[in-house]
């Protein structure tokens, strides 16, 4: 009699371990709960709040008649008549858009990537005159403007040094007076075979894991600070 009952007992449970192993094979809990999809479902909704948070940080500003708004920054800039905003040409093979029509979320995307993405661009209509702003990872963040500018004046040398159409005649840091504040910005002058030379100043502005990098630039004469005075603090 006993060894009937334990060879029952050995049957039911060798049945028991083989539902078990069917019911994990099709994604379900032996206890009826089905972890694999709740995990699966709880990932993609944190997945969208990133998504939606890096979105959301990124600040194309806006544009109202002949001024351009960065709210992030705390800087707009009112240009003179015969400016225009528009599309520049390709700025260091970079993805190109217009503060007014552009898509937050594509950009987030292209900054996530890595890219350096121009957000807004303006140009004088009777000189080569122009002001832009891009936008890409803060290669270090929580370091000050003297440190990215360290970083990138190699860079920038470099450049040119490889470069069969234009010739560096300067690239060093210049402390400018900007929105009523001392600021370290990148000066560098250029020459493109057969033209003048280039003036421009790159300024490293950030905003924790976002670098903005405004540029200005002119190829009449070294202006480039005076267009820099066109932007104000706002609060």
């Amino acid at each position: 009699m006993k060894k009937c009952v334990l060879a029952l007992l050995a049957l039911i449970m060798i049945l028991l371990a083989a539902c078990s192993s069917e019911l994990k094979k099709e994604g379900k809990d032996p206890n009826g709960f089905r972890p694999s999809r709740g995990a699966a479902v709880r990932e993609s909704a944190e997945l969208q709040t990133e998504q939606i948070s890096e979105h959301a940080e990124v600040d194309l500003g806006s544009i109202d008649g002949n001024t351009y708004t960065n709210a992030a920054l705390g800087i707009a800039a009112s240009f003179p008549e015969g400016w225009t905003f528009n599309s520049p040409p390709r700025i260091d093979e970079a993805p190109v858009v217009n503060a007014a029509v552009s898509d937050p979320a594509a950009i987030a995307d292209a900054v996530e990537a890595g890219e350096d993405v121009t957000i807004f661009f303006a140009s004088a209509s009777d000189s080569l005159s122009r002001a832009w702003l891009s936008v890409s990872k803060n290669p270090l963040p929580g370091k000050d403007a003297d440190a990215l500018v360290n970083l990138f004046a190699p860079q920038v040398r470099q450049f040119y040094d490889e470069s069969a159409s234009m010739s560096l005649i300067a690239c060093d840091p210049l402390d400018v007076d900007f929105c009523g504040e001392e600021h370290v910005a990148l000066a560098i002058a250029y020459e493109k075979i057969g033209l003048t030379a280039v003036y421009e100043k790159n300024l490293y502005l950030a905003d924790g894991d976002l670098l903005y990098t405004l540029r200005v630039s002119t190829d009449t004469e070294d202006t480039t600070e005076a267009l820099l005075h066109l932007f104000e603090a706002i609060h």
